[in-house]
């Protein structure tokens, strides 16, 4: 598997859970969970330019 795949991967599923575990924590304090959210969009945003940076050399075989 590519690095730049790997690192795409893991970096998304790291954001992905952390998002999770805010959103639960935020309801059971009874909190807004927009500033998580815009939060996490952020977040993920960086991971597909970081991941699109390493994947530009990247070939399908299509």
């Amino acid at each position: 598997m590519n690095k730049g795949v790997r690192l795409f991967i893991d970096m998304y599923v790291h954001y992905t859970t952390d998002f999770i575990n805010d959103v639960i924590l935020a309801h059971a304090f009874n909190m807004s969970t927009r500033k998580i959210t815009v939060w996490s969009k952020s977040k993920i945003s960086k991971v597909k330019i970081i991941a699109g940076d390493e994947l530009k050399g990247f070939s399908t075989g299509r």
